[in-house]
């Protein structure tokens, strides 16, 4: 788990659009969860479990922008947040177990440090 530690550390950070309200313009999360299943090489085998995790990631997404607006929890409510972290983290540990080494240090440098999984789980 450490060389995807220090992979993270020197990944480029994925430029994605967002509008004032934390919404994404021109549906920027859709195409930025689409170029990472094509840049980590999702094989059949993986499709079902990159299903769940990306379907987390656009969950998280919707409730992102449904919370930036609420300038009182621009993050959402706390609960939703916690649910949102346990998905995430299921759905991570799920997709780790399919992804092949070279995979998983590609993942390490596209993904963002929420996304991964914990140390010693993958």
């Amino acid at each position: 788990m450490l060389d995807l530690v220090d992979a993270r550390a020197t990944a480029p950070v994925p430029a994605v659009a967002f509008d004032g309200c934390g919404g994404s313009r021109a549906s920027g999360a859709e195409r930025y969860v689409a170029g990472l299943e094509v840049e980590l090489g999702i094989t059949q085998d993986q499709a079902e479990a990159w299903a769940s995790f990306a379907e987390c990631l656009w969950a998280n997404a919707r409730r992102m922008r449904g919370a930036a607006c609420a300038p009182d929890q621009p993050f959402g409510k706390l609960q939703h947040r916690l649910a949102a972290a346990a998905a995430m983290r299921l759905a991570t540990e799920e997709l780790f177990k399919l992804l092949a080494p070279a995979q998983r240090r590609s993942a390490a440098r596209l993904l963002p440090l929420c996304c991964l999984p914990p140390v010693g789980h993958a």
